[in-house]
């Protein structure tokens, strides 16, 4: 029997016909799925944060909405308050008119006794 394993001098084809590939030529393809893996794990992490930091800003605004939404009412109920003190003043002040300009009631002016001279 003949020793047909290759010796340092002979080149091992794997198919008849091409030539041997390099080392680079072998990594190649694996180093591109690397570089492809990494570059997806990265843009998943960027999409990740930027649903996280979408996430944080409608909270933010629905809570910045709750308090618009607060101090409108607030604003209205001090408007109501304020407009109902004006409309007891005005009565109050129209009451003390019909008071003082009432027939049969005499107004006395500030310094004169009543009596007289």
């Amino acid at each position: 029997m003949t020793d047909e394993s290759p010796t340092s001098s002979q080149t091992v084809r794997p198919h008849p016909g091409r030539e041997p590939r390099s080392h680079a030529a072998i990594l190649m393809p694996w180093v591109l799925s690397l570089v492809l893996a990494l570059a997806a794990a990265l843009a998943t992490r960027l999409y990740l944060a930027a649903s996280a930091e979408v996430a944080f800003e409608r909270m933010q605004a629905n809570l910045a909405d709750l308090e618009l939404r607060g101090a409108r009412d607030q604003l209205e109920a001090e408007t109501i308050l304020e407009k109902r003190e004006v409309s007891d003043l005005t009565r109050e002040l129209e009451l003390a008119k019909g008071r003082a300009s009432a027939p049969g009631q005499r107004r006395e002016s500030p310094g004169k006794s009543p009596a007289g001279p």
